[in-house]
């Protein structure tokens, strides 16, 4: 293609030719320029915030630091201090599959996670790497409770003691969450066979995210979570291994420090920066590129829902092995249905009734967040952090741990 373009502009009037290219070219970059500057002068995105004017609860400013600043602050005050590390940075990445594919973060360590009401969430990980008191490892004596999900049920954006477990254990109902962000039911599947053994709960509740089944599309390619689907008694012995899995992430982040961080806000630029920063959309005709975009939306939106549609036997294999494995070692199973903050502001994806019947055809207990916030009539203010897209905050949390124990209770 490019010979067949030299070609061409070695026959014709170049002179011309870089005329007509210079005035294509500008009235792109002017037409760009001009609706960009129109937009913002239209409406005020809610994501645009000012976050140098805003002013959490305890009257502090917005931390505007990142992830790696956040880490490298606490490090000159203390030791094994580390930003969140993630199961999924495994997947695709083991060439066999007798490599280690560890499922839980650094253990007995302060791990810098994410920030989106104000402040960062900082939590110093148990001794298998979760985000959990390690003191209740101890407590035998009373109801034991297995949480598994992603993100949400990690306790992402909120204080140790603002997570689901923390709030759970608050009601006297002592909880485990062996969850991670990124995680999907793959993954969540094979946090389940390794874990169960050492912590005999009682009761497993099972956190469905709606972007579980997109995370499908990924975990079904590792050959090692396939085999806890399809080998019985396949197990990587992780409880033991511990120091491995600590090596392991320790020896990354030497050589990668951020797997995956988390930056939510950006800060508000100077009035040179904003300049600099709208030519520079312009030139690569962003402004143009973003309405095409939204434009062909919801054609992309039925896209993902196809693709969905051909993880739904898969997640019921998956559910069904859960509900099995949790029957031969004596402990009842619900499922809890997690809403995003779009499909509580406009409708939930096409998936969310075909999953919810497809676990009820399963026989497991299905307690649907989504319809009791709806019900209730919350408003997404009070549960999400700035009225905006992103994990529960502390009173969200909250609320779900309310509505699961009395659900459990009995």
């Amino acid at each position: 293609m490019l010979l067949s373009f030299l070609c061409i502009f070695n026959r014709i009037n170049r002179t011309k030719f870089l005329q007509y290219f210079f005035i294509v070219f500008f009235s792109f970059f002017a037409s760009n320029l001009f609706f960009d500057l129109y937009l913002d002068n239209s409406y005020k995105k809610k994501s645009d915030f000012n976050l140098k004017s805003i002013e959490i609860k305890n009257s502090k400013k917005f931390d505007l630091r990142t992830q790696k600043e956040v880490v490298l602050d606490l490090q000159k005050q203390f030791s094994n201090v580390y930003p969140v590390t993630f199961p999924k940075h495994k997947l695709n990445k083991i060439k066999n599959t007798s490599e280690l594919f560890p499922l839980s973060g650094i253990s007995k360590s302060k791990t810098v996670f994410c920030n989106e009401s104000g402040e960062y969430s900082i939590y110093k990980s148990d001794r298998y790497g979760f985000n959990n008191k390690d003191i209740i490892y101890e407590k035998f004596d009373k109801k034991r409770i297995m949480l598994i999900g992603d993100s949400f049920v990690h306790g992402a954006c909120v204080n140790e003691d603002e997570n689901i477990s923390s709030y759970l254990n608050k009601l006297n109902i002592y909880s485990f969450s062996i969850s991670y962000g990124g995680n999907g039911p793959l993954l969540e599947l094979a946090s389940l066979v390794e874990y169960i053994n050492i912590i005999k709960p009682e009761v497993i509740i099972w956190f469905y995210s709606e972007n579980d089944l997109f995370d499908l599309n990924q975990e079904k390619k590792s050959e090692v979570l396939i085999k806890y689907l399809n080998i019985d008694n396949f197990n990587q012995k992780l409880v033991e291994r511990q120091n491995e899995i600590d090596d392991y992430w320790k020896k990354l982040l030497i050589n990668k420090f951020n797997v995956d961080d988390y930056v939510y806000y950006s800060k508000k630029r100077s009035f040179s920066g904003r300049i600099l920063r709208k030519l520079e959309r312009a030139v690569l005709f962003k402004p143009l590129r973003d309405v095409i975009k939204n434009y062909y939306l919801s054609e992309v939106n039925q896209f993902y829902i196809s693709q969905d549609r051909n993880n739904f036997d898969l997640f019921e294999r998956i559910i069904k092995k859960a509900k099995n494995i949790s029957h031969l070692e004596n402990a009842s199973i619900h499922f809890v249905y997690l809403p995003f903050y779009g499909s509580l502001k406009d409708s939930p994806p096409l998936s969310k009734d075909i999953i919810i019947e497809l676990v009820k055809q399963n026989e497991i207990n299905v307690l649907d967040f989504y319809s009791f916030i709806k019900k209730e009539e919350i408003k997404l203010k009070d549960i999400f952090p700035m009225n905006r897209h992103g994990h529960y905050n502390s009173q969200g949390y909250k609320l779900l741990a309310d509505f699961i124990y009395e659900n459990i209770k009995n």
